[in-house]
């Protein structure tokens, strides 16, 4: 057999190679593609669920702060919804927001973890509180079921009653001493007018302006610390007096606006509290970034805020600003800032009585003139006169 029998081959041409992913970043693909179109699918019908559903706790709200009674109710869902809110901001900065919802990440927390929308009624995350494990770590039985059922409708309700009395029990037990001689102050003075006892005149004056003095005084630290209560749960923290006043003085500009807003919209009620009398006949995120800006260490942070900054993997580190001309010129300038921030403080809260002295003025409400003031107290406003309620 020769070379010529031998039939000539030509050399096979390469074949470009197919592309061929591998299975897992196909599911990955197919995965992605679903769940972000049913993600999408869902926010469609959530959003009008979302909204009756704030349309109904406003409204809901709205009327109850008619009652003294529910305006306690209303206290407390609005410290839990500010709960809520806090841990959200913190969950929004955390690595926890790519790796789930934060729906997901309160459950993990527990059956009474915070929620951004406080029920008024109904238990929050009723499956997860019938199903939990009792004390001794055990599945609960039918009798135990039945007997956690019973709380089901009326827990929320329950809760936002305790946390309401709480809340409002340590705003009195600091503002109700001063709100008290300025009652005082204003009926005494008018009965000694009255009564034309020039030898204690100065009684009603004085005793007033101490009330404001006491008062004023209180405001400077009050709002905070229903702030620090309301986000921690816990009535105790209200008196963390060392853990607030840092907070104050860390956000002391940021306190001094949110103070003068306070005074501002308390103005409209004021009015509207007073107007009848005209009518005749036709008769309303702070703790671990201090921590970071070295006010104050992570110990002295509640053990709350301490299990929520852990749990969401957040380590405050405290930083040091560099010396500089920048340094030199802010450290010198600081003092005087600040002097001047509190001097303000002092002057809103001042106003913010004032105005309540030209209402009694004006149109005199007995008792809860003074003894109640809608946005530090109790969020009660009922002022309907008697001619129309008759």
């Amino acid at each position: 057999m020769n070379s010529a029998s031998i039939p000539e081959v030509q050399p096979a041409e390469p074949q470009a190679a197919l592309q061929v992913l591998p299975a897992a970043s196909v599911s990955k693909r197919v995965l992605s593609g679903r769940s972000g179109s049913e993600s999408a699918g869902s926010a469609l019908w959530k959003w009008p669920l979302v909204f009756f559903g704030w349309c109904w706790r406003v409204l809901a709200g709205g009327l109850l702060c008619f009652s003294l009674v529910g305006s306690i109710l209303v206290t407390g869902w609005t410290y839990r919804w500010m709960q809520g809110l806090v841990l959200r901001g913190w969950w929004k900065r955390s690595r926890f927001r790519q790796e789930g919802s934060f729906e997901d990440f309160c459950a993990s927390l527990g059956y009474d973890a915070p929620v951004v929308r406080a029920r008024w009624f109904l238990q929050e995350r009723m499956g997860t509180a019938l199903n939990r494990l009792d004390v001794g770590g055990r599945q609960p039985g039918a009798v135990r079921k039945i007997l956690r059922s019973l709380r089901l409708p009326w827990h929320s309700l329950w809760l936002n009653f305790k946390i309401g009395f709480q809340g409002l029990f340590c705003t009195y037990l600091l503002t109700g001493l001063g709100c008290l001689i300025m009652l005082f102050s204003w009926e005494f003075g008018w009965l000694n007018s009255f009564n034309k006892g020039y030898e204690q005149a100065l009684i009603g004056p004085l005793t007033g302006l101490l009330g404001i003095l006491i008062f004023v005084a209180a405001m400077f630290y009050v709002p905070m610390a229903q702030v620090h209560q309301a986000v921690t749960g816990d009535f105790r923290a209200f008196f963390d007096v060392r853990f607030v006043w840092r907070l104050i003085q860390a956000r002391l500009s940021v306190y001094v606006i949110l103070s003068a807003l306070i005074a501002l919209i308390s103005l409209p009620l004021e009015i509207l509290k007073t107007a009848p009398a005209f009518f005749g006949d036709w008769t309303e995120s702070w703790s671990d970034a201090e921590v970071e800006r070295g006010w104050m260490t992570q110990t002295e942070v509640h053990p709350t805020l301490v299990n929520w900054l852990d749990r969401l993997d957040i380590s405050p580190v405290p930083t040091l600003e560099s010396a500089g001309l920048t340094y030199l010129v802010k450290s010198g300038s600081r003092s005087v800032y600040r002097r001047t921030l509190h001097v303000l403080l002092f002057f809103i809260w001042f106003g913010f009585v004032a105005k309540v002295y030209v209402g009694q003025f004006l149109n005199y409400h007995p008792f809860e003139g003074f003894m109640n003031h809608p946005l530090v107290q109790f969020p009660h406003f009922n002022y309907i006169p008697s001619d129309l309620k008759s």
